[in-house]
């Protein structure tokens, strides 16, 4: 193994701990980080000036990081919130409308996205909770709660008064079906 002494630090390391000068990675690191903090202008002016010029490029080497690093980027982005709650909710105070319509832009432009990913949503949902799901329908059916009524009315503007009075209709038409009842002449 071939080894090689920094001209920074002056410890002898292997060569693989080196770039292409005399410094090792470590010490060119913190030398990259020191000029960074110092110059922080130059910087962001680069920074903004090379993303304008490759902004594609950057877009697409963001979303392969993050999703080959879903954990890690959860992890960052709830640490920040955490860190952050007063500043974010200060942000959204201030900025209320313009959230709202980005938000109504994005939905409008996102629509099929939406349909599908609800689909998906509900699929998955669905295959996980089949005994859970036709448990509570058999139990909604028995009980006759508000939201099974609302769906056998399936009309617009429905009142408590609607609720009741198709209640009373089904648990009549149940009784007259069962096979105990005793016709009245």
């Amino acid at each position: 193994m071939e080894y090689k002494v920094c001209s920074k630090c002056g410890e002898s390391k292997p060569i693989e701990l080196f770039g292409r000068c005399n410094v090792c990675k470590k010490c060119h690191s913190k030398y990259v980080a020191e000029w960074n903090k110092n110059n922080r202008d130059k910087v962001r002016k680069h920074s903004s000036k090379y993303y304008a010029n490759n902004r594609e490029r950057e877009n697409e080497r963001s979303i392969l990081y993050q999703s080959n690093n879903k954990d890690k980027c959860k992890e960052v982005q709830a640490n920040y919130r955490a860190r952050n709650k007063d500043k974010i909710a200060k942000y959204y105070e201030d900025n209320k409308e313009e959230i709202k319509k980005s938000k109504s832009r994005w939905y409008i432009n996102n629509k099929e996205r939406i349909k599908e990913k609800s689909k998906e949503n509900f699929d998955r949902y669905y295959a996980r909770n089949k005994d859970k799901i036709a448990k509570n329908r058999k139990s909604n059916v028995i009980n006759l709660t508000d939201s099974y009524i609302i769906n056998k009315l399936r009309c617009k503007n429905i009142t408590p008064e609607l609720i009741k009075l198709k209640r009373e209709q089904i648990n009549l038409i149940r009784l007259i079906k069962t096979p105990n009842y005793e016709k009245c002449n």
